[in-house]
């Protein structure tokens, strides 16, 4: 048995997302246009620390959570709180302070603290806003996450049945209807060094204009052509979503919510995809990818349970 336990943290900084080697031009493509703020934009942050090791048979504990209040809580107030990271954080006056290099040097700094212990540190993942959020893991991979909205209306059926077998098996959702989706792209790099954007904003922005051009405010059933031979659920979506972003840039797994209490997701290899209502996600029932070992598979299940 593997068990987990995550603390979270917050601060608030200033970054510049800047390469100074770099030209105006090639620091907008990978940054977008606030790398042109001179001293940055103000984030509040959250960090969720995420440990793995045995429970102590006699607290009963995996690790003492004012342990990690302490500890990782001094590295956060003295580097990152109330800090223009870009100056006063000696890690980020060559890196430029992305989400994934934030979360990466917290992982870094906060490590050691707990040699002591039985408890190890297998995750940092680092919330910066809505729609952004990143993760590095004690294997040095990092995953990068970005998320969208749009509204749409839809018929839940499939081509491949009648009118009458629809009817049975979807109900009252056969009838025009439709929903707030919200669906998280997360890109994955395997190792992460920092040196590099793992995700440059010219590609990304691009990818999510052309899936909001092509499914927002659209009727589903016909709008999308795409769409047309598939059967119209929120897991059908899903996979295509993934399909389509994998067409414009290498995606590792999409989650599409279409209300707060379900959502599916589609994962490489194969493109597989399951869904849930939203309570079953701290479950552990998510599809894992064979090539990792059972561990970093664990660590994945736990952050994407966090859900942000």
């Amino acid at each position: 048995m593997l068990l987990t336990v995550s603390k979270r943290l917050e601060f608030s900084a200033s970054r510049r997302l800047h390469v100074s080697d770099w030209s105006n031009a090639e620091n907008v493509n990978a940054f977008g246009p606030e790398t042109n703020a001179r001293y940055g934009s103000g984030r509040n942050y959250a960090a969720y620390f995420v440990f793995t090791g045995p429970v102590d048979p006699t607290t009963g504990m995996l690790i003492n959570i004012s342990e990690i209040k302490e500890r990782a809580g001094k590295i956060v107030r003295e580097r990152f709180d109330h800090k223009f990271l870009n100056e006063d954080n000696s890690s980020f006056r060559d890196a430029p302070p992305t989400a994934e290099n934030i979360a990466r040097q917290l992982y870094i700094d906060v490590a050691p603290l707990f040699s002591d212990v039985e408890a190890e540190l297998r995750a940092c993942h680092l919330s910066e806003s809505p729609e952004r959020s990143a993760t590095y893991y004690s294997s040095g991979a990092c995953e990068a996450n970005y998320w969208f909205e749009f509204s749409a209306a839809r018929k839940t059926m499939s081509p491949h049945l009648s009118a009458e077998e629809n009817a049975r098996l979807f109900g009252e959702s056969v009838s025009i209807h439709g929903h707030n989706y919200r669906a998280r792209l997360t890109f994955r790099a395997q190792s992460f060094d920092g040196n590099a954007t793992l995700v440059r904003y010219d590609a990304i922005d691009a990818c999510i204009r052309a899936l909001r051009t092509e499914l927002d405010h659209r009727y589903l059933n016909e709008d999308v052509i795409g769409l047309k031979d598939r059967p119209i659920t929120t897991e059908s979506l899903a996979r295509y979503i993934y399909e389509r972003v994998n067409t414009m840039m290498p995606l590792q797994r999409v989650r599409l919510h279409e209300r707060d209490d379900f959502f599916a997701e589609a994962w490489e290899g194969n493109c597989r995809c399951r869904s849930m209502p939203r309570i079953d996600c701290m479950q552990s029932r998510f599809p894992m990818c064979r090539t990792r070992s059972s561990m970093e598979n664990a660590i994945i299940r736990s952050v994407m349970a966090i859900g942000i």
